[in-house]
């Protein structure tokens, strides 16, 4: 499967429920439909991560946050709003620096 991420900062720097986003990401299948999300807080706190559920577990989240690191952004994680899922993406992501 081929998976193209795109950067994109808001034309405004709100974006509804999540509040003041300074950038955000998006992962898109062959047809340009978005099948993953990850927005940034001006300080780099990352406001919301999502994959579509039949695309998890395949690095999609991981390219998105690999993307904006390699861009100069700096997410960061919010341990204390992670779900389980995420708290063992954050895991992942710190063995593979190792």
């Amino acid at each position: 499967m081929s998976v193209e991420i795109e950067i994109k900062k808001p034309d405004q720097p709100s974006l509804g429920f999540l509040g003041e986003v300074s950038v955000y990401c998006e992962a898109l299948d062959e047809e340009k439909e978005q099948i993953g999300f990850l927005a940034l807080a001006p300080g780099g706190q990352i406001l919301v991560l999502e994959v579509e559920k039949e695309y998890r577990r395949q690095g999609i989240a991981t390219a998105m946050f690999r993307e904006l690191q390699a861009m100069g952004y700096r997410p960061k994680h919010d341990w204390a709003s992670l779900s389980a899922e995420g708290a063992a993406w954050v895991s992942s992501l710190e063995k593979a620096s190792l």
